[in-house]
């Protein structure tokens, strides 16, 4: 049988981890392993290529009468509320669990979705998205989404705040998941594209270009 074969994405952790927590864990190393359903390769295909984020900290945000309040006001990068009274929907990006992604492998897709128990225990869902990070290296953004806008936002130190999947063009292949040192932060900064321009410089959505301009050149090569 075949070695599997496996694509590695590097990270840094950009926020505060007061006590060295890990951060990002593998989803199937985290489930109860004596339940029959985690046994199908189905469960375990998925399980094995999404990781969890955990909270390195203790947070609340909430409003009194229209004015927002929070626990500690530094872990708020940004608001998008227009009335807090008669709301039609409040995010707030948090300086929480963020990272610093990249990787050196072609066509890696990053998907960043919603933990389901964020919204029955913390009160939000994250704002959603994926992309091609072959091409476009970035920092991810904890923007959270109240559910009830009558109650506070709570997180606690260890809870999951979301899910990310690494996809590739051979979607059996597994992932190695890299944390890298401060010194690594060149090496993720020389990686981002030098445009702004996400239609255009960063093309979010395609194939990442061949860098050699006779592929078969290397072929030959070996």
């Amino acid at each position: 049988m075949s070695k599997q074969k496996s694509f590695k994405v590097n990270y840094i952790s950009t926020g505060d981890n007061p006590d060295k927590m890990k951060l990002l864990v593998r989803e199937y190393d985290s489930v109860d392993k004596t339940q029959q359903y985690n046994k199908c390769p189905v469960f375990k295909h998925r399980k094995n290529r999404t990781f969890v984020g955990y909270s390195p900290v203790d947070f609340k945000l909430g409003f009194d009468n229209g004015t927002m309040w929070s626990s500690d006001p530094d872990c708020i990068n940004s608001v998008n509320v227009t009335d807090p009274d008669h709301p039609t929907e409040l995010v707030f990006q948090l300086e929480i669990c963020n990272f610093a992604l990249w990787t050196n492998e072609p066509d890696v897709w990053m998907d960043y979705s919603s933990h389901p128990l964020t919204s029955l225990n913390n009160n939000f869902t994250v704002v959603e998205g994926w992309f091609n990070i072959s091409n476009w290296s970035r920092n991810t953004s904890l923007a959270t989404r109240l559910v009830d806008k009558t109650k506070p936002l709570i997180i606690k130190k260890g809870d999951p705040l979301f899910r990310v999947t690494f996809l590739s063009p051979d979607l059996n292949s597994g992932v190695i998941l890299k944390e890298r040192s401060e010194l690594a932060k060149l090496e993720f900064h020389l990686s981002k594209p030098k445009s702004k321009n996400y239609e255009e410089g960063n093309k979010l959505f395609s194939r990442t270009p061949n860098k050699c301009p006779f592929p078969f050149l290397k072929f030959l090569s070996k």
